[in-house]
C-alpha cells in the first residue's frame, strides 16, 4: 500500500471543514515532517520523533477488541513500539488472518479488512510485565500527560527510564532490543524499515530483559550487553536526542556501556561532522 494513501497534513484544511474541527489542531495531530535546525524531524499527534521507522505510515495495526467495543482507533497505535494491546493483553494485529495481507488505511470499515473479512484478535499473548510498564508510558506520553520515574524500579528498569521523551524512551528500548544476537553488524534498515507488530513484541522483550541486566550490572555483564546493544541507535540518542535529558541518558548508558574513551570519540566525531554540515 503506498504512503500516499495515509491521511497526511496536506489533507488538513479539507478534513477540517468536513468534520467542523480547527484546521490548526488537525494540522498537529496529521503526521508530517519538518527540518528542525539541521534535522529532520517526523511529528504526529504533537509529539516529535528523530526516527522515521518509529511511526507506522504505511500500515497500520490495531486491537480488534478494542475497535468492536470502543469504535475508534487509539492514537499510539501509529507508534512501532505499541505491539501490544495494555487491556486485553494480547498483540496487536497488522494483517488479516484470511487474506494474510498487511492491513490498509482504505479498508471498508475501522474492523474490517479490505478482502471484507471481519479482523480478529489474536489470543492473548504472555509478556514480561516491564513490556505492559513501557507501553503504559507510551499510552501516559502520547496523551502528554508526565512519567512517574519511581514506577520503573518496581519492574526492575532504570529510574532514568522516566527522564525520557517519548521518543527518547523508543529509541533506547529499540537499541537495547534490535539485534536478536551479539556483535550483530549494525543495519541502515534499523532506521528506515519499519518493523512488523511481532518483530517489535520482540524488541520489547529482549530490550527489558537487556535493561533489567544493566540496572547494577557487573563488569562481565555490562561486556556482554555492549556486544549485542544496537550502538547506532544508542548514538542517535546519544548525539541526536531532541531534548536534553534525552541525549544526557544517552550519554550516560553509552558511557557505562563502552567506556569513557569512546564515549568522548564519539562526542568528538560528532562534533566534527557537524562542521561539514
Amino acid at each position: 500500500m503506498p504512503e500516499r494513501a495515509m491521511i497526511t497534513l496536506s489533507y488538513s484544511t479539507r478534513i477540517s471543514a468536513v468534520l467542523g474541527c480547527e484546521a490548526t489542531w488537525l494540522s498537529e495531530a496529521l503526521p508530517h515532517s519538518q527540518l528542525h535546525g539541521k534535522r529532520l524531524e517526523w511529528q504526529i499527534y504533537g509529539q516529535r520523533f528523530g526516527i522515521r521507522n518509529h511511526l507506522r505510515s504505511q500500515y497500520p495495526q490495531i486491537c480488534p477488541r478494542c475497535v468492536h467495543h470502543e469504535g475508534y482507533c487509539r492514537q499510539e497505535w501509529d507508534l512501532s513500539i505499541a505491539a501490544l494491546c495494555v487491556r486485553h493483553r494480547c498483540l496487536l494485529v497488522d494483517h488479516c488472518l484470511k487474506c494474510c495481507g498487511r492491513l490498509r488505511w482504505d479498508r471498508p470499515d475501522l474492523g474490517v479488512c479490505h478482502c471484507g473479512a471481519i479482523l480478529a484478535s489474536l489470543m492473548e499473548r504472555p509478556a514480561d510485565p516491564g513490556v505492559f510498564q513501557i507501553m503504559a508510558a507510551v499510552e501516559s506520553l502520547m496523551a502528554g500527560e508526565s512519567q512517574t520515574p519511581e514506577y520503573w524500579p518496581q519492574e526492575g528498569l532504570p529510574k532514568v527510564l522516566g527522564d525520557l521523551s517519548l521518543d527518547g524512551l523508543i529509541t533506547l528500548i529499540h537499541g537495547f532490543g534490535a539485534n536478536s544476537f551479539a556483535h550483530q553488524a549494525g543495519r541502515t534498515s534499523q532506521f528506515t524499515r519499519v518493523a512488523r507488530t511481532h518483530e517489535w513484541a520482540e524488541i520489547l522483550d529482549r530490550g527489558v530483559l537487556r535493561l533489567r541486566s544493566f540496572v547494577g550490572a557487573g563488569k562481565s555483564t555490562i561486556q556482554e550487553l555492549a556486544a549485542r546493544v544496537s550502538q547506532p541507535l544508542l548514538m542517535r540518542l546519544a548525539n541526536d536526542g531532541l531534548c536534553f535529558n534525552d541525549a544526557q541518558v544517552g550519554r550516560q548508558i553509552f558511557e557505562a556501556l563502552y567506556g569513557k574513551d569512546e564515549a568522548r570519540r564519539l562526542r568528538a566525531n560528532h562534533s566534527q561532522l557537524e562542521l561539514f554540515e
